[in-house]
């Protein structure tokens, strides 16, 4: 059978092992979530867009602090980066637009402490509990422990 004589045809492989030496071993199975928890030792990303996703407080009248922890805990203590915010909101009472930029302050294999500082709009008191804005715009978050 000639799998090219059409664009459409595919051609799977699985359960396959590549050993280096003359010595085969057991064949290693793993589960999906298995396999997804020993990527996510390595990389993590999450989209924030909902309140009450990523919980905040006012760290200053425009510096809002956070913490993220990892679903997994990590190889090292990742680099990390985020986009930015267009709203922040009080629990639904205040809604604050603005531009908000995305910081982690510290970071472990376990978590992060992230911030968000506001370059334009409304400011909040010291102490303010805020969430991410179910209207803001979509941004994401990633966490990279890559070798």
């Amino acid at each position: 059978m000639n799998f090219l004589a059409t664009v459409g045809n595919n051609f799977f492989l699985t359960g396959v092992q590549l050993e280096v030496g003359p010595t085969a071993t057991e064949f290693e199975r793993r589960s999906i979530p298995e396999e997804l928890a020993l990527c996510q030792r390595y990389y993590y990303s999450t989209s924030v867009t909902s309140g009450g996703y990523l919980t905040l407080v006012g760290g200053s009248t425009t510096k809002a602090n956070g913490t993220i922890f990892f679903p997994v805990t990590m190889r090292i203590a990742p680099s990390m980066t985020g986009g930015n915010l267009n709203r922040i909101t009080n629990f639904g009472v205040l809604d604050y637009i603005g531009t908000y930029t995305f910081t982690a302050s510290q970071t472990y294999p376990e978590g992060a402490a992230i911030m968000y500082t506001q370059s334009s709009g409304s400011t909040w008191a010291l102490g303010t509990p805020l969430v991410i804005n179910p209207n803001a715009s979509l941004t994401t978050i990633t966490a990279s422990a890559e070798l």
